[in-house]
């Protein structure tokens, strides 16, 4: 076990974020997306994104980007501050297919079941 430096909660190695209170606990956060294997360019290669959170003295707040080959390798890098980062984000979320109203799907059938009329 060790503590949450924001709150000092307890919490576990493997936690990402305090349990408690939701602070980062990780100077850096990895995520891999494998490419998409239906495209040449995407065959056997993977993206990681790494947040580096800036949690220790010295380091600055910064997202990172690589491209890794079949062969492990990272074959390109670049550095994005958070206000890039966040465009990023922005542009990747607008790809994604819009909602559906809360009056179709599940939940459309739910709330007619719950409120007739």
């Amino acid at each position: 076990m060790s503590q949450c430096p924001s709150c000092e909660g307890s919490t576990e190695s493997l936690h990402r974020f305090c349990p408690s209170c939701g602070a980062v606990l990780r100077r850096k956060l990895v995520e891999l997306f494998p490419g998409d294997g239906r495209l040449e360019s995407g065959h056997g290669r993977m993206l990681r994104a790494s947040r580096y959170t800036g949690l220790q003295s010295g380091d600055v707040p910064h997202t990172r980007l690589s491209i890794w080959s079949e062969e492990g390798r990272a074959e390109a890098v670049i550095a994005l501050d958070a206000e890039q980062a966040a465009r990023l984000a922005e542009f990747l979320a607008a790809a994604r297919p819009p909602l559906r109203p809360a009056t179709t799907g599940v939940l459309g059938r739910v709330r007619r079941a719950v409120r007739p009329g």
